[in-house]
């Protein structure tokens, strides 16, 4: 269970609606496909590389748990949060992670020309994560789904629309975590959890900062 699910269960007037329209129109129901990590798929045109160190804990502090070698963060309005994609599933990361990381010295100057979104704002690129490497591009949005999607082999053919929302809505409840029974033990618990792995973040970052 992810910590905005649990900070949820507390606060439900401020996470419930917006929490629940996100992951339902982003997150839940893709048709699951295998897995294809083979170097001689992918096409790295579009991408960008950013000469900006990259911390072996970076997915996980922005709150990505997935498998997937590549994975793309960006900044949403709606809500008010970083988002990730790895181009089967999308859902809200950990803002906390995404702000030290995109805001740390030894980071930000390679990305002042690239708006990955504010709470103003739509992002035009995204951040992308080789997890594998540990390498960090940077590609328009559009250029950055169809990279990700090379992860992926290619889907069956496309649903109604009335098909694939009605699919959706039967995923997502079936998928739901049960929230009964959660206490602020909890929740703190896993709130401290982050806490150390953006703590981690930025010392990690602060080795690369000049003496």
């Amino acid at each position: 269970m992810t910590l905005a699910l649990c900070i949820m269960s507390a606060y439900p007037r401020r996470f419930s609606y917006c929490y629940f329209t996100a992951s339902l129109l982003k997150s839940s129901v893709m048709t699951k496909r295998q897995y294809a990590d083979k170097e001689n798929l992918y096409s790295f045109v579009g991408l960008t590389p950013l000469p900006a160190p990259v911390p072996p804990m970076l997915g996980k502090a922005i709150g990505y748990n997935g498998e997937a070698r590549f994975v793309s963060f960006h900044w949403t309005p709606g809500g008010d949060e970083a988002d990730y994609d790895d181009g089967q599933r999308a859902g809200t990361g950990e803002w906390e992670g995404y702000l030290m990381f995109v805001g740390h010295p030894t980071v930000y100057p390679h990305l002042t020309q690239y708006n990955l979104g504010d709470s103003d704002s739509e992002a035009q690129h995204a951040l992308i994560l080789d997890r594998q490497e540990r390498a960090l591009y940077v590609a328009s949005i559009k250029d950055a789904e169809t990279f990700l999607a090379q992860q992926w082999p290619s889907a069956k053919p496309a649903m109604t629309q009335q098909e694939y929302f009605a699919l959706l809505l039967n995923e997502d409840l079936k998928n739901m975590p049960q929230l009964d029974g959660i206490d602020m033990k909890e929740i703190n618990c896993l709130i401290a959890e982050q806490d150390v792995l953006v703590e981690a973040l930025q010392n990690w970052l602060n080795k690369f900062l000049p003496n």
